[in-house]
């Protein structure tokens, strides 16, 4: 399970404490603080002392590419949970999820997701995904569908995030689609895991980078369209489907990015 962990002290105990209480026990936890200028880096170090299986590490403020990147080579765990430092997961959410990547190689698995804002029992909105992704699909069949999942709903092959080349440093925004873009074309299927829930925190307030309209941002997003390409492209032909797949993501990237 891997934290990256920037100015989080209001949430990173809580965060922390979820990945703790996972049901499947041979798990280990790192966490890596991103240059934090709050009390995160007090709060994880306490409960690494409390704790044998939390390790946690600082650097200088890198971003969050660099600092799951980090975490990714500190770790040793034959399957990958990446955890950003203010979002949740139910405690058995990685075991069922590794019951059901039994005898499933090579394939990564979502589940469930519930976006809160100060408490899980302070929903926005409903239990998502909302569309045709809450089910097993191929990796081609996944990418036409083109829809959100949080990103901690994920749980990985160690080997496919080697494979995929990591998280992009240089991104400011959809990080996690281009990476996720880039993971789940060399997964021989995409498993869903209906059963399993994460939450995330996405406050009625937010500041982020990834709702500001920002030259960074769209240079981000640009990237992350171009990667998109790419990958389809080399799972399918350019058959139809592919065609509309592509045209409609730099349309939807062109009319959002017009003043």
């Amino acid at each position: 399970i891997i934290i990256p962990a920037y100015n989080c002290e209001k949430y990173i105990a809580e965060t922390i404490q979820s990945a703790l209480n996972q049901t499947w026990n041979n798990k280990e936890i790192i966490i890596v603080d991103d240059g934090s200028t709050d009390a995160t880096l007090k709060i994880a170090k306490q409960f690494e002392i409390a704790n044998q299986n939390i390790k946690v590490y600082t650097q200088e403020n890198k971003g969050s590419c660099n600092a799951r990147n980090n975490g990714f080579a500190f770790s040793k765990g034959d399957y990958v949970q990446f955890l950003d430092g203010d979002d949740l997961m139910a405690p058995d959410k990685i075991e069922k999820q590794l019951k059901t990547l039994q005898n499933k190689a090579d394939c990564i698995i979502g589940c469930c997701w519930i976006k809160f804002d100060k408490a899980i029992d302070n929903n926005i909105g409903g239990v998502g995904p909302y569309h045709s992704i809450m089910k097993n699909l191929s990796p081609k069949e996944w990418l036409l569908a083109r829809f959100m999942m949080a990103q901690h709903a994920w749980l990985i092959p160690r080997k496919m995030v080697e494979i995929s080349g990591g998280w992009d440093e240089e991104m400011t925004c959809n990080q996690d689609g281009e990476f996720f873009f880039r993971v789940i074309a060399q997964a021989k299927e995409i498993l869903f895991e209906k059963d399993a829930i994460v939450y995330y925190r996405a406050p009625l307030k937010h500041t982020g980078v990834s709702i500001k309209n920002t030259y960074d941002k769209y240079q981000s997003l640009f990237k992350a369209a171009i990667t998109y390409k790419k990958v389809l492209k080399q799972l399918a032909n350019d058959t139809i489907d592919v065609k509309v797949a592509i045209g409609n993501y730099f349309r939807e990237l062109a009319y959002n990015y017009y003043p």
